[in-house]
């Protein structure tokens, strides 16, 4: 089962790494900011029966959202379980036949019945959502079902949503990285454990002055804000600055498609 983790740790890699180098080296419906807003309508009393995935947490750091666009196919993920003790596991257009045992219904243990080498993963149903544990040398983390694929303690921010910014008094001060958000999923922690699952040690800021200046992650720059909102002059790109409820948005996906738009917080 070592493959699942490899690959929720690459979801996670890929997106920081895309950050960093946004950085210059240096460094699905919901509401706007808010937990999801659907949590799952069937209460699970069991741990058998049909999961999907709704969120993946990584040193802290959660991602939740639209899961089929980073995993290549429509299914997303999923896990099947049966009363028998067996089940299937499908993520990324692949399906591996499981085994499954638990001694209490509420804790579990899931192997491979196709390799006899497979590590176990462990896991425990908590009301209507089962957490999965899933470790290795340089990474700890959770893959987390619920029976809809909804859960309401993940943040899905819809960057779609965000407001132009047409008063530089909503900028100025200092504020930290607190998610990113590509292709439909959000990521999203705390300044620290972002930091943590990129591989730096400099937490991530943006400090924005009233004379129009800005340090953008490590890198001083220049924004502008008029009437028809803010934006920060990032090298040759000019990257907009929004505004979601008490958090903004710099959105380096308008000047690079692929890239991720970036959520800082006071």
């Amino acid at each position: 089962m070592k493959k699942y983790l490899a690959l929720v740790c690459a979801i996670m890699m890929c997106v920081c790494c895309l950050a960093l180098a946004a950085c210059g080296g240096s460094a699905a419906s919901s509401s706007s900011a808010s937990a999801s807003a659907s949590s799952s309508s069937s209460k699970a009393a069991t741990i058998e029966g049909d999961w999907k995935l709704a969120a993946v947490e990584v040193q802290g750091v959660m991602a939740a959202g639209d899961f089929t666009s980073v995993l290549g196919d429509k299914t997303g993920a999923a896990l099947s379980l049966k009363a028998d003790g067996t089940g299937t596991m499908s993520m990324q257009g692949e399906t591996t036949d499981v085994k499954w045992e638990s001694s209490d219904g509420k804790t579990l243990s899931i192997t491979s019945t196709e390799s006899k080498d497979e590590t176990a993963i462990t896991g425990a149903l908590d009301g209507d959502v089962l957490r999965l544990d899933l470790s290795d040398e340089k990474f700890t983390g959770k893959m987390i079902f619920t029976a809809d694929g909804a859960y309401d303690e993940a943040v899905v921010i819809d960057t779609a949503s965000a407001k132009p910014i047409t008063s530089a008094d909503a900028l100025v001060g200092d504020w930290k990285l607190v998610g990113f958000v590509m292709s439909g999923l959000t990521m999203y922690g705390t300044a620290d454990q972002l930091a943590s699952v990129m591989g730096t040690e400099i937490v991530p800021t943006a400090s924005f002055t009233a004379d129009g200046k800005v340090n953008l992650m490590g890198s001083e720059s220049t924004y502008t804000v008029d009437s028809n909102g803010a934006a920060v002059a990032f090298g040759s790109s000019t990257l907009p600055v929004k505004a979601i409820d008490d958090k903004i948005v710099v959105d380096w996906g308008e000047s690079a498609s692929g890239m991720p738009s970036f959520i800082f917080a006071k």
